[in-house]
C-alpha cells in the first residue's frame, strides 16, 4: 500500500510542483497574468497542435479503430452533458447557468492538465494513446458545448450566433491539428527531418508552459470558497465521469494503456475554453470561470485518488524512468 502511494505521488507531485512554481511566480510578481495570457495562446495555437500532429501522425487508422478510449470518451461526455443539464433543470437554475453547469460536467482540460498527468503516469506511449483520444474528443466537446449552451436560449428572443459558433468548432486549432495529424500519418514526419525536428522541439516545450500558465491563474483561497455553489458539476467532472469511463472500459476489455489514459483524461478539470464559449453564447461567464477554477484546484486530489485505485487494482503499472 505504501509503495502504491509513493508511485502515485511520483506522478502527481512533479505536475503539482510546476503548477506551484507558476502560482508562486505570480504571487511574487515575477510574472503577470497578462503575460501568461500570451503564453497560453502560444500553447493553444502552436504547442498543443504540434504535439497532436506529431503523435497522431505516428499512428495508423487501424490503431484508432482498435482503441476503446476515444469512443468511451464520446459516450461519457454525452451522458455527463445530459446529466449536468438535467441537474440544472432540477435545481431551477436561470437559463444562462444551465448550459454552463452542463458544459463543466463533461468538458475536460485534456491538453493543459490531462496530458502532463498521462505523460508522468504512462510515458510517451501514453501521450500517443491520448492524442488519438483527443482526435475525437476535441471536436465532440466543442459540438456538445454549443448544444448545451444553445438549448436554454432556444425560445428566447435573443439571437445566438450559432453558425459562428460551429464555424469556431471546425476552425479550432486543435481540431485542425487532429486532421493534419491524420493526413501526415500517410506521409510520416520522420521522413521529413526538418518537419520532424521542429514538431519534436515544439511539443517538448508545450506541457511545462501549459502547467506554469495554470499555476499563474490558480487562486487557492477563492477555489475553496466557491465549492459550495458549484459542488455538483465538480463531482460530476472529477469523479463521476472517470468512474463511468472506467466501468465502460472494463466492460469492453480495454487494454491497460488505453484504460488508464482514457480515465485520466476524463478526470481532467473543466477546460479553460468553456469560459470563452460561455461568454460567447450568453452563458454565465462568472460561473464558468469559477467552475474552471474549482475543478482545477480539486483535480489534483481526485487524480491522486484515481491513480492510487488503479495502482491497487493492478490496472496501472508505473513506467520505469
Amino acid at each position: 500500500m505504501f509503495q502504491s502511494v509513493l508511485e502515485t505521488l511520483y506522478v502527481i507531485l512533479p505536475v503539482l510542483l510546476i503548477v506551484a512554481s507558476g502560482y508562486l511566480a505570480n504571487r511574487m510578481g515575477w510574472i503577470k497574468e497578462s503575460a501568461v495570457d500570451s503564453l497560453t495562446k502560444i500553447v493553444f495555437y502552436i504547442g498543443l497542435p504540434s504535439l497532436l500532429i506529431d503523435e497522431i501522425s505516428r499512428t495508423t487508422l487501424s490503431e484508432l479503430f482498435e482503441m476503446k478510449g476515444p469512443y468511451v470518451v464520446l459516450v461519457v461526455a454525452s451522458i455527463m452533458a445530459l446529466i449536468g443539464y438535467l441537474s440544472a433543470q432540477l435545481y431551477r437554475l436561470p437559463p444562462n447557468q444551465k448550459g454552463v453547469w452542463a458544459q463543466a460536467s463533461f468538458r475536460s482540460n485534456m491538453g493543459f492538465i490531462g496530458l502532463p498527468i498521462v505523460l508522468n503516469a504512462l510515458g510517451d506511449e501514453g501521450i500517443r494513446y491520448s492524442s488519438l483520444i483527443l482526435a475525437l474528443g476535441v471536436p465532440a466537446f466543442n459540438i456538445l458545448a454549443v448544444i448545451v449552451l444553445y438549448l436554454p436560449h432556444k425560445e428566447s428572443s435573443g439571437q445566438i450566433p450559432i453558425n459562428k459558433m460551429f464555424k469556431g468548432v471546425i476552425t479550432n486549432p486543435l481540431v485542425l491539428a487532429c486532421v493534419v495529424g491524420v493526413l501526415f500519418s500517410f506521409v510520416r514526419p520522420d521522413s521529413l527531418p526538418i518537419v520532424d525536428n521542429t514538431l519534436e522541439s515544439l511539443k517538448h516545450m508545450t506541457l511545462p508552459i501549459a502547467l506554469l500558465a495554470v499555476g499563474v491563474k490558480l487562486e487557492i483561497r477563492k477555489s475553496i470558497q466557491l465549492i459550495k455553489e458549484s459542488y455538483l458539476p465538480v463531482i460530476y467532472k472529477l469523479l463521476v465521469a472517470p468512474l463511468s469511463g472506467g466501468i465502460l472500459l472494463y466492460a469492453l476489455k480495454a487494454q491497460a494503456m488505453d484504460f488508464v489514459s482514457t480515465v485520466l483524461l476524463l478526470a481532467s478539470p473543466a477546460a479553460v475554453m468553456s469560459y470563452v464559449m460561455a461568454a460567447e453564447m450568453k452563458g454565465d461567464s462568472r460561473l464558468a470561470a469559477n467552475l474552471v477554477l474549482v475543478t482545477t484546484f480539486f483535480s489534483f486530489f481526485s487524480f491522486t485518488l484515481i491513480l492510487l485505485i488503479l495502482r491497487l487494482l493492478g490496472i496501472w503499472i508505473p513506467v520505469k524512468s
